[in-house]
């Protein structure tokens, strides 16, 4: 999801940059389309992919508006992300530096592919609006619709999501292969703590999976290139209880299990 988000930042951050060098021009003089004339060629030059826009405006209170935003796979056979409507509000002050701080993003009826290497493609729909500091998502809400086809089965996540500082609580329905997923809670996070690596915990008050309800799930986990640790696994089903840890190795596919469960059947929740 980072390389999207990236993406999107660095057209952004482009058109800002090429804005700034001749904001002293007056606003009727940059009209749309000289806009789009002067600044798309240079956006596509920077992110190596053709960038389509309906119309470009620039407000005076330092916000960048596009309208029917597409951004073209490499080759330029089907769009990697698509907005009927993006509107970012930049810091005034750093821009006479040339310096590109983003404040405020929003974005309405976004459509994304994110592709990942051996799996099918993610199709992602979202609404966003988001307060940025340095450039990252420090608060605001998000809507979103993920949708993939893995092995002939359908998997689909719709929720929504309110951003924190180090945290995203979360109200969620998923379709798992034709069986519904509820979750309900909030993740916190750490910022990186080294090389590559995440640290974190996540607090679900509630999931709904295949009929069984599990009530105050807890875990801490860490994740790098190399592996995702989930430690101090703990949760409530009816009457019974489940604790233990986890770890996935990424690159493998391998896992070790230390589970304990009382009075829970786990074959019943097996995807």
């Amino acid at each position: 999801m980072k390389t999207l988000y990236k993406l999107l930042l660095s057209i952004l951050i482009i058109l800002a940059l090429f804005i700034s060098s001749i904001f002293v021009l007056k606003k009727t003089v940059l009209t749309s389309e000289k806009l789009k004339a002067l600044a798309i060629p240079k956006i596509e030059e920077a992110i190596g992919r053709k960038v389509e826009v309906k119309k470009i405006d620039l407000s005076l209170f330092g916000s960048i508006v596009a309208e029917k935003l597409k951004v073209k796979e490499k080759g330029g056979k089907s769009d990697i992300f698509s907005a009927d409507y993006v509107s970012a509000r930049i810091r005034l002050l750093p821009l006479l530096k040339k310096k590109v701080e983003v404040s405020r993003l929003k974005i309405k009826n976004g459509h994304a592919v994110y592709k990942i290497k051996g799996l099918p493609d993610l199709k992602l729909n979202f609404d966003a609006k988001l307060k940025l500091k340095d450039n990252f998502p420090a608060s605001g809400n998000v809507r979103l619709s993920l949708k993939t086809n893995y092995k002939g089965k359908l998997y689909n996540l719709n929720g929504n999501f309110r951003l924190n500082k180090n945290s995203v609580e979360l109200k969620a329905n998923a379709l798992l292969n034709k069986d519904t997923l509820k979750l309900k809670g909030k993740v916190t996070f750490s910022k990186l703590t080294g090389k590559g690596i995440k640290k974190g915990d996540l607090r679900l008050k509630q999931i709904i999976y295949k009929g069984i309800e599990v009530k105050n799930l807890s875990l801490d986990y860490c994740l790098n290139e190399q592996k995702l640790s989930i430690t101090n696994l703990k949760g409530q089903i009816a009457d019974g209880y489940i604790d233990g840890n986890l770890q996935v190795f990424l690159k493998n596919k391998k896992f070790i299990v230390n589970l304990n469960a009382k009075g829970v059947k786990l074959e019943r929740i097996r995807p």
